[in-house]
């Protein structure tokens, strides 16, 4: 029974130690909840912490031991809200979490801590709601809002969830502007060399593309400067590869084939610069022979002889397959033009060099630098540099055959002049293949002049009989059956051949030729050409026109309806403005031009004089004055 009384007075004792520490812990949790750092809150802890343990080594149960734990785990819950507060450490998730804790304490909600956490838990929701719509929605976003945003973010004591996804959301939209704006500036450069490279704008486009959430200002210049340089390098596609492979794609084609007109330019030059004649022809090929063909390249693939010349060209240069060739012969295309008697004409519909020039100048322009512009300056150069090549050969009447130094007795017996012959066509037929197939028109006017000085040296061609049933190259359009059909001749075209008969005066033709005398003696006020032949009417499409070089695809509306006038000797249409011949003195000329043409006279008193036009072209071959003033032409 002592036992008993002394265990109870020491149980009495430990509860009045413990009341005592529970109520001080109480006063430190609304001192610490209210913000009042007294520096005791870890003795009071330590003392409910001894209390606790005090009571629970009694060995008997106490009604006010859970709370001295509640009220202890409190104390620890409140020093770690104001730590995490001071340091700035809070995180959405953690508030969630305390708020909690709070609760499940019992710790009241009108602590100060409470209604803080509370008010983060609020603000933070707000936030991430606001973060969450730009994030999740694909609408364009505004930089303006999301800075305020990430602002008022930085400013609260939580770190919200969605903070970092936000920023890079912003990071990426501003390095977007960036990139624009850098692009941008400089397209406006006047130096080449400045301007931004077309892949770095077509990247951008994608990436802006690809984040869909921000359009850069400036971004639509830089669109148009893109749709701009696509259109430009469309345009060269179409120059230089009429007839795309599917397979393959544009840009490495258009790659693939400049390159191939680099090197065959090059092969050109250095032929052309040689003095020297093709190199030797002898079947089959040999692997020193490296200028075969119109590509002039070495032996590769299906190789096919010419019947006539013995030379040898690769079938796919020419565009044929062995199931075309089989058993019959084959004619190259200088030997099919020679038995036939015509001009020679190129393999393809090549570009112009005056419309490559226009094009390398309008890509000069261009407010972005393509890849393409490099190599397609590189091809006008080597072009512009081999037409004065072909030209000094043209005027070269000493160019020989290469001959070893040492002659045997039968070499030294040939006839110099036979020699001389034999060289001078071997090197003429050189350059004849290699404008063939060169993928540039120099000027029609060099293959007519090469071509008629190697049919005064070639030996006899082969019969027109044989070259109407020989294997032909055929060009691109035509081994992929795209052939379009020929542009209608010109209105007046018919009048201007003199092997022809004359056409029956029609009623058409005598309208037009009354029309041209009233014209004649009441010339029109203003005068724009009534009654001549307009230019788009008489210019070819696919060659050079005028002397201002005009493909007749390239004719504006102005340029197009200009009046045109035709020379007698030539048979190539002028506009009358570029060769300086007035009007008036342009119907006189087509009057007398039809005339002559029609076989008709006309019952009225026009001017005799002038009755023909020669170009200024014709009168530099001839050596006469040009009628109408001085006109600078390409040589």
């Amino acid at each position: 029974f002592e036992a008993l009384i002394e265990w109870e007075l020491a149980g009495m004792a430990a509860e009045r130690q413990a009341q005592a520490a529970t109520e001080q812990a109480a006063v430190a949790i609304q001192r610490q909840a209210a913000g009042v750092s007294d520096g005791q809150q870890e003795a009071y802890r330590r003392q409910v912490a001894s209390a606790a343990g005090a009571l629970r080594s009694v060995g008997l149960y106490f009604a006010l031991l859970p709370e001295m734990e509640r009220v202890e785990r409190a104390l620890d819950w409140c020093a770690d809200v104001r730590e995490r507060l001071q340091q700035r450490t809070l995180t959405s998730e953690m508030v969630d979490r305390m708020v909690d804790q709070a609760a499940r304490l019992s710790i009241d909600d009108q602590l100060e801590p409470v209604v803080r956490l509370k008010a983060l838990k609020h603000d933070v929701s707000d936030w991430a709601h606001a973060a969450n719509t730009i994030i999740d929605s694909r609408q364009q976003m505004d930089l303006r809002d999301v800075a305020k945003l990430l602002e008022k973010g930085r400013n609260m004591d939580v770190a919200p969830s969605n903070y970092q996804t936000l920023y890079n959301l912003q990071q990426t939209a501003l390095d977007l502007q960036a990139r624009t704006d850098k692009i941008v500036e400089s397209m406006e450069s006047q130096v080449l060399i400045e301007r931004p490279n077309y892949d770095d704008a077509v990247a951008l486009e994608f990436a802006c593309a690809k984040f869909g959430r921000f359009e850069p200002s400036g971004f639509s210049r830089l669109h148009q400067a893109l749709a701009t340089a696509n259109k430009w390098g469309s345009d060269v596609m179409n120059m230089f590869v009429p007839v795309p492979d599917p397979a393959v794609s544009p840009q490495e084609q258009l790659d693939a084939h400049l390159e191939s007109v680099q090197y065959r330019l090059r092969r050109a030059l250095a032929l052309a610069g040689s003095g020297q004649a093709a190199p030797n022809q002898q079947p089959p090929p040999t692997p020193s022979s490296d200028m075969y063909c119109v590509c002039l390249q070495p032996e590769e693939g299906l190789m096919i002889e010419c019947e006539s010349c013995r030379e040898w060209y690769h079938a796919q240069c020419l565009n044929l397959s062995s199931a075309d060739i089989g058993e019959r012969q084959f004619l190259c295309p200088l030997c099919v033009a020679a038995a036939k008697g015509e001009k020679l004409q190129l393999l393809e519909e090549y570009p112009a060099l005056s419309r490559v020039g226009r094009v390398v100048e309008e890509g000069r322009n261009l407010a972005l630098v393509t890849h393409t512009l490099d190599p397609l300056v590189t091809v006008l150069l080597d072009a512009r540099a081999l037409v004065p090549e072909i030209q000094k050969t043209l005027r070269d009447t000493h160019i020989v055959a290469a001959r070893p130094r040492s002659m045997s007795v039968d070499e030294q017996s040939v006839n110099p002049a036979e020699e001389h012959s034999k060289g001078r066509a071997m090197l003429l037929r050189g350059l004849l293949r290699a404008l063939l197939g060169l993928g540039v028109n120099l000027k029609q006017g060099l293959l007519d002049d090469l071509w008629s000085e190697l049919l005064g040296l070639a030996d006899g061609p082969p019969s027109e009989t044989v070259a109407s049933t020989a294997v032909v190259a055929v060009s691109r359009k035509e081994a992929a059956e795209r052939q379009q059909p020929p542009r209608s001749a010109p209105v007046f075209d018919e009048f201007y051949e003199p092997s022809r008969e004359p056409p029956v005066i029609d009623e058409f033709y005598q309208q037009q030729l009354e029309d041209l005398v009233h014209s004649i003696d009441h010339p029109p006020m203003p005068d724009t050409g009534q009654c001549l032949v307009p230019a788009i009417n008489a210019f070819k499409e696919t060659e050079e026109n005028c002397v201002c070089n005009l493909y007749g695809v390239d004719l504006t509306d102005n340029l197009a309806t200009d009046p045109a006038i035709q020379c007698d000797a030539c048979h190539e249409y002028f506009h009358t403005t570029c060769v300086q011949v007035p009007m008036p003195v342009a119907r006189v000329i087509l009057l007398h031009q039809m005339q002559r043409s029609l076989n008709a006279d006309v019952d009225a008193d026009v001017p005799e004089e002038p009755s023909t036009y020669v170009c200024p072209g014709c009168c530099v071959k001839t050596g006469t004055l040009y009628a109408y003033g001085e006109i600078v032409i390409e040589s």
